[in-house]
């Protein structure tokens, strides 16, 4: 929709579609788009800028830069970049941003996520006290074997049910019985469902375990 067409175009109706716009954006990330936009708005009001421009923009995110790393850096300026074209249908890929960012992001070297090695995972299963690590076990197989985010976890119910994914299907997900150092990874989440209090007021699969029991 160009400059000319919008002034055709009654207000209400500009208004409407920018809101149905901003309904397009992910429900569980709108908000940080919101927050970065609102937070380029008070640096402009601070700052005296009165008009979205490649300068402008270019100061603000060279402030940014300060603070963040190259990564952070360009997912504020995704964020910044959709917001400002829904609520002012204007576009910030500016040459010379761009330039700059991918300047900040070179010779970057980013550091390497630990991971644990699947005889680590399987000493932990079979040697961590129940009565201490029981409920985490329990954690780590779903992790594993559902692929399950850490909001999936908490969400999820005493149906096992995977809630509120991305791709906004049910997944389903087998817990198979491996023999780990003379344990049973199945016989791990029995005994997490025996030791939940049939009597729970709500139906989250994972509760508070203490001292070997789970709590409401």
């Amino acid at each position: 929709m160009d400059s000319e067409s919008e002034e055709e175009i009654p207000q209400h109706i500009l208004e409407e579609a920018r809101g149905v716009a901003l309904n397009l954006l992910p429900t569980k990330s709108r908000q940080r788009y919101g927050i970065e936009y609102t937070d380029f708005k008070k640096w402009m009001e601070r700052n005296c800028v009165r008009k979205i421009t490649e300068c402008s923009v270019l100061v603000y995110f060279l402030n940014r830069a300060k603070t963040l790393k190259p990564p952070s850096l360009w997912s504020k300026y995704s964020m910044l970049r959709t917001g400002i074209n829904i609520k002012q249908n204007t576009d910030i890929k500016y040459s010379k941003l761009i330039a700059f960012l991918k300047r900040q992001a070179s010779g970057y070297k980013p550091k390497k996520s630990v991971t644990f090695a699947r005889e680590e995972i399987n000493k932990f299963l079979a040697e961590a006290p129940n009565e201490v690590y029981l409920s985490m076990k329990v954690v780590l197989l779903f992790a594993l074997c559902g692929g399950c985010r850490c909001d999936e976890l908490c969400k999820m119910t005493i149906n096992v049910t995977i809630p509120d994914s991305k791709t906004k299907k049910k997944r389903r997900f087998i817990i198979s019985d491996e023999n780990i150092n003379g344990g049973s990874t199945l016989a791990i989440y029995r005994k997490y469902v025996a030791s939940r209090n049939p009597e729970t007021p709500h139906s989250r699969f994972f509760v508070a375990f203490h001292q070997g029991k789970c709590t409401q």
